[in-house]
């Protein structure tokens, strides 16, 4: 058989499979109710584990000034990611558009620190739901060893500082604070902890990157195991990551549903449209359809139903970032 059938009759049979997501039933837009947003791929910094392989990519301004307009009367909360969303000018832009306009939507944002000064600090202490700050280290020589152009000392006096303020006005604005593990940092994985209580982190965040994965099983057992005592000693910190580590690492299950296909979208800095950043696959692009037409496309329908079933082969890192395992409410929520 010609090679050319052969991938004719591939699509046909595919589709056909697919034809009974059609019957799934259509989510409304209003359910939308948190947005990850990617501006700009711009970095001030280059960290070990970072994915980027082009920090040169620029949002265009259509897609949140136009394209994304039927959504945010829903929004309850948008996240700024990238890149470095403190270097880019549009995020300052759209901030202030949504203060204005959408005053109920709160702000998150992914940021390594480097440049949260006063302005950032004044903006998430009255507007913000949360800041994550990306340390991914207890030590300045671990974190000098993952990160390229960073400041240890700049980006704790930051922290420290944000702290305070947001004491000081009594602000809701919760810190966050993330650690990728690595071969580099894992020896620092229960220091982290005892690093961030110090520093009034609220939140901490263990992901994984998949291809730097540490090689010590025994550190790794030893660590989560220290990570697991204080995990229960220090009940003012959430840390959220290790149930997912220790699935990937030594096959121990977990069970949570995810809410995300139904309630959460993310719009990549090419118009890529996912369900959450950790959704390793697409439901459509703002470049060729409208967000009504992506978000109850039939490959959305697909992934829906995967996500019923608890399928989540799809996705990747680290599931459940925003899940509060004290109330079973979800972040934004």
């Amino acid at each position: 058989m010609p090679r050319n059938h052969r991938k004719t009759i591939k699509k046909t049979v595919s589709y056909i499979a697919g034809f009974k997501y059609c019957f799934e039933k259509n989510i409304p837009l209003s359910n939308i109710k948190i947005m990850h947003i990617f501006p700009s791929m711009r970095c001030n910094q280059r960290c070990k584990m970072c994915f980027q392989s082009d920090f040169s990519r620029e949002m265009p301004r259509y897609y949140y000034m136009e394209k994304l307009i039927p959504v945010y009367p829903y929004l309850k909360l948008v996240i700024f990611q990238g890149g470095e969303p403190t270097i880019v000018p549009e995020v300052k832009e759209l901030m202030e558009f949504l203060n204005t306009r959408y005053p109920r939507i709160k702000l998150g944002i992914m940021t390594n620190g480097y440049f949260f000064d006063d302005f950032w600090i004044n903006k998430f202490v009255k507007y913000g739901k949360f800041v994550s700050f990306s340390i991914n280290a207890a030590s300045k020589e671990t974190y000098n060893s993952i990160v390229q152009n960073g400041n240890w000392e700049k980006v704790n006096l930051n922290i420290k500082k944000f702290v305070d303020i947001k004491t000081r006005d009594n602000s809701n604005v919760s810190v966050w604070a993330s650690f990728v593990v690595l071969n580099d940092n894992i020896h620092e994985l229960s220091k982290f902890i005892l690093f961030c209580n110090g520093l009034g982190v609220n939140k901490i965040r263990f992901f994984y990157s998949g291809r730097l994965l540490p090689k010590n099983r025994s550190i790794i057992e030893d660590e989560l195991r220290k990570a697991r005592i204080l995990e229960k000693e220090l009940t003012d910190i959430e840390i959220d990551g290790l149930d997912f580590f220790e699935f990937r690492e030594f096959n121990k299950r977990f069970f949570s549903n995810c809410p995300f296909p139904f309630n959460e979208i993310s719009i990549e800095v090419n118009g890529r449209v996912s369900f959450c950043c950790h959704f390793g696959e697409t439901i459509g692009n703002l470049n060729f359809n409208s967000i009504e037409k992506i978000w109850n496309s039939l490959v959305a329908k697909k992934y829906r139903a995967l996500f019923k079933k608890r399928d989540y082969r799809y996705c990747s890192g680290y599931c459940d970032p925003y899940y509060n395992k004290k109330n079973g409410i979800f972040y934004g929520q």
